[in-house]
């Protein structure tokens, strides 16, 4: 091993010590409870669409945050409202559908507003 290496070598654990990451502190977060306006204090998901709105999924819904209000979609006698209160998660289908894990699923474009439910049915339910 040449010497250049070896200098390396016996540095590396000098520098790697000296290496932290950034202090995570309570104080810099913001906490939103159903006392804020979401529908829920049990979040399955969060994600954030193109245009910076948080979606989450709770056990009483699907709520939107534009960073100061939230804004809830419950489900409902119409078609186009989410099947289930109790929504398990969330998946982007591309760049604007948002597709909501309810009884079925229920799809979300973000940048119209338009809504659609999609229910599976299935033969041997177990």
């Amino acid at each position: 091993m040449s010497i250049r290496r070896s200098f390396i070598f016996l540095l590396l654990p000098f520098i790697v010590n000296n290496i932290c990451g950034q202090e995570i502190n309570e104080k810099d977060f913001e906490r939103y409870t159903i006392t804020e306006g979401i529908s829920h204090n049990y979040i399955s998901a969060v994600t954030q669409d193109p245009t910076c709105y948080i979606w989450t999924t709770t056990a009483a819904g699907l709520n939107r945050f534009n960073g100061n209000h939230f804004v809830q979609f419950h489900s409902n006698n119409d078609s186009l409202s989410p099947a289930s209160e109790e929504t398990a998660g969330m998946n982007w289908l591309d760049k604007y559908q948002l597709a909501i894990y309810t009884s079925g699923v229920h799809i979300v474009n973000t940048q119209t507003g338009e809504t659609k439910n999609i229910f599976i049915p299935y033969h041997d339910k177990q």
